[in-house]
């Protein structure tokens, strides 16, 4: 035999740049669309004899060769004969006999899991693969012969590896006005609790229309409240810090300022209008000095936080933590939807609707991932940082989404930044690969360290223990 090599079958495609240690071919197996029907896991293996002779028997053996990015487990377990997590590679001598140019030639359906490796060994004699394995521990990827010594590489072809590419529908819900995140109403009693006062709150004549009540721990936490109240004959107003809110033991909607604030307060009731640190993006020095806030005023406060897409450097975040897992991205851009503003996800039925819907639909041989980039969680609060009803922070994936959909949390994500800094392109692209993982391991499970851990957001990478389980559950 002079040469081994791998050739594309019928419908499938080998290339010449896998990026991960070991380099050399890739193919992706998976379908290159929705409806695609074409095979794209069958390769051929065609060996070439030194001379053009016809009808000469060739044998094949495939062998399941030893993973060059890990030699530790739970991604490689040396003390085991075969690391892919696919189908195990078989046993089988195959053969073929030579056409008049004197080449043979044999099909093989590569597994769907990524980063299962294979090389092929073919000979004129079939004992020649007696006592013949692939090397384990060494990362080298290599087979050896009885003798312990490496294949000639005229009997062997190159390592060809597996890759998958997930396919990510983004939808983005519209950036609110300043008129579709605030609350207006009635403010009634109030309660004295040391240095603060709690001012309970509802609805004006039981408007259906405003549907932004805003109860729950924390929901105007860091916001704003303007008090208008009679005095003197005319009207009054007042614009004061909120520090935190609540519903209490009776139900009844509350939120606190600093007494010496509110002492003018006392004995008056009127109108209300709330606004959540949403639109803080200006003047944050209430934060430390707990100041009264600024006038209520859409110039005052700014626009709300902006709801943005997954922008170039998410994108390349995105692909960079998940080639370790031999898996790569694809945005399709063409099929995104914006829809309107709705406070929580998913809650009301405008945002479960919008959550609901998806343009690309995928399966075990096609991964989609519709990402649903919204304004924060829950109905019970405001998660401003870290207080949702439900627990959920940055992002949300669950079993129940149909494995297809996350949602990231826009504002919560903004909130959560040290100094307002505004969040950066990266912890986008970040979260969004936690939750994606979520996916691909097809649980909910959290890791101790890396990019896996609960609310990660300062890791590049994904613990050994994430990428075992994305390349051997993702083929579900």
């Amino acid at each position: 035999v002079a040469s081994v090599v791998w050739k594309n079958g019928d419908d499938s495609t080998i290339t010449n740049d896998n990026p991960n240690p070991g380099g050399e071919k890739r193919i992706f197996p998976g379908k290159t669309e929705p409806d695609d029907t074409k095979d794209r896991r069958t390769v051929k293996i065609e060996a070439t004899l030194t001379h053009k002779v016809e009808d000469i028997t060739v044998y094949f053996k495939i062998f399941d060769v030893d993973d060059p990015s890990s030699k530790k487990t739970p991604i490689d377990d040396e003390s085991q004969n075969a690391d892919n997590f696919g189908t195990a590679v078989p046993s089988t001598i195959f053969e073929a006999t030579t056409d008049e140019d004197g080449v043979a030639e044999i099909e093989y359906a590569v597994s769907m899991q990524p980063g299962d490796n294979f090389k092929t060994v073919a000979s004129v004699r079939q004992d020649f693969f007696d006592g013949m394995k692939a090397e384990q521990g060494k990362k080298k990827s290599r087979v050896l012969d009885k003798d312990k010594k490496p294949v000639s590489s005229d009997n062997i072809t190159k390592m060809l590896t597996v890759w998958r590419k997930i396919h990510i529908e983004v939808d983005i819900m519209k950036t609110p006005t300043f008129a579709e995140n605030i609350f207006k109403g009635r403010f009634y009693s109030y309660e004295d609790d040391g240095k603060y006062r709690w001012f309970e709150y509802g609805r004006m004549n039981s408007d259906p229309s405003n549907v932004i009540m805003g109860g729950g721990k924390s929901y105007w936490q860091d916001g704003s409240a303007k008090f208008e109240f009679p005095l003197a004959g005319g009207t009054a107003s007042l614009n004061l810090f909120i520090i935190d809110s609540e519903r209490n033991f009776f139900y009844y909607n509350r939120i606190k300022v600093r007494k010496k604030n509110s002492n003018i307060l006392k004995g008056h009731w009127g109108n209300i209008t709330l606004g959540d640190d949403d639109f803080w993006d200006k003047n944050v020095a209430h934060r430390i000095n707990g100041t009264a806030s600024p006038a209520f005023s859409t110039g005052t406060f700014g626009t709300s936080r902006s709801i943005v897409t997954i922008g170039t450097s998410g994108r390349n975040f995105l692909k960079s933590v998940y080639s370790p897992a031999y898996m790569t991205v694809k945005f399709h851009d063409n099929l995104m939807d914006t829809y309107s503003f709705d406070p929580h996800t998913p809650a009301t039925s405008a945002s479960l609707a919008f959550f609901g819907k998806k343009n690309l639909s995928g399966g075990n041989t096609f991964y989609v991932v519709n990402v649903k980039i919204v304004f924060q969680p829950g109905t019970g609060s405001d998660a401003d940082p870290f207080n949702d009803f439900f627990g959920h922070k940055l992002g949300l994936t669950k079993p129940l989404f149909s494995r297809e959909r996350c949602i990231i949390y826009a504002e919560t994500i903004k909130d959560s930044i040290v100094s307002e800094i505004p969040q950066t392109d990266i912890e986008i692209g970040a979260i969004t690969a936690h939750e994606i993982m979520h996916l691909m391991r097809n649980n909910e499970t959290h890791d101790a360290t890396g990019l896996g851990a609960a609310e990660s957001t300062s890791s590049d990478t994904f613990a050994d223990e994430a990428i075992a389980e994305i390349r051997k559950n993702s083929a579900r």
